[in-house]
């Protein structure tokens, strides 16, 4: 890709493309995503009930949300990355605005990060097994991460507890909703399908519901989780542009170098 040397007023002069997002309806079409990809879940559960075929022809794994590296994981993991995104946006334009809220932001959206990597790559699931076998212990085995789960959100509501309170009221309650969502999903509906394992065979058509509805509130709260940021957005950074600019620091005052194809998007007020 070549660059051309323009002037500052040239510059200026550039049509801009402008990228409206809308929360509503960024809702909509994530709702949309979402139950499509559960859909296809129900559809291999159900040819496996029915039939008693749940391989098909390999496409059975690929769309059951009890598997890992497959669809639904992808799309998970893309969820979470979009959030990681959309805090970074906030974090950048409160820094600049001098709010003192910025580092919040920006911790979050590591740690979405983190979950999205997470999500893929399948860490928490390696570091359990690594545990059993230095420990030598069946605990993460058997009950999973639910234990080490409930301790990670009651320290996680400690620490970002003053923050969400400083919040406005309409966000304040988003982010309240998709953290219990989320953290019901989690933890609580893990601990329902690891308690009925432990009396029943994770092979009946039971274990995978709960897995899904498991799933369903898993992305509940990451769907809430998006609109409030969104929101949050559109009400508090009216105006808000990113933008793409490649700078020659050789060139001369008054001249800046640019990429062709220079994009720019705006988050309406």
């Amino acid at each position: 890709m070549r660059s051309v040397k323009i002037t500052e007023a040239e510059a200026q002069a550039v049509p801009r493309t402008e990228i409206m997002v809308c929360p509503a309806r960024m809702l909509r079409i994530l709702t949309w995503a979402t139950a499509i990809v559960m859909l296809l879940n129900v559809a291999v559960l159900s040819s496996r009930v029915l039939t008693g075929h749940g391989h098909l022809l390999g496409f059975g794994s690929m769309f059951y949300v009890g598997e890992e590296s497959n669809v639904p994981t992808w799309y998970s993991s893309c969820l979470l990355l979009l959030c990681s995104a959309l805090l970074w946006v906030i974090a950048s334009a409160s820094k600049r605005a001098h709010d003192g809220r910025s580092r919040w932001w920006s911790v979050l959206s590591v740690v979405f990060l983190l979950m999205s990597i997470d999500e893929t790559a399948t860490i928490h699931e390696r570091i359990g097994g690594l545990c059993e076998h230095v420990f030598g212990t069946h605990f993460f085995r058997d009950f999973g991460f639910v234990l080490p789960g409930a301790i990670l959100v009651l320290i996680t509501t400690l620490v970002f507890l003053r923050f969400v309170l400083s919040l406005p009221p309409a966000t304040r309650k988003l982010l309240i909703l998709a953290a219990v969502l989320y953290a019901w999903g989690a933890s609580g509906m893990e601990a329902v399908s690891l308690g009925w394992t432990a009396r029943h065979s994770p092979a009946l058509p039971m274990y995978s519901f709960l897995v899904t509805i498991e799933e369903v509130f898993e992305m509940s709260g990451v769907l809430v989780f998006i609109y409030a940021l969104t929101s949050y957005i559109a009400r508090h950074l009216p105006g808000l542009e990113i933008g793409v600019r490649y700078a020659d620091t050789r060139s001369t005052e008054g001249e800046t170098t640019v990429r062709r194809g220079k994009t720019a998007g705006t988050v309406p007020g």
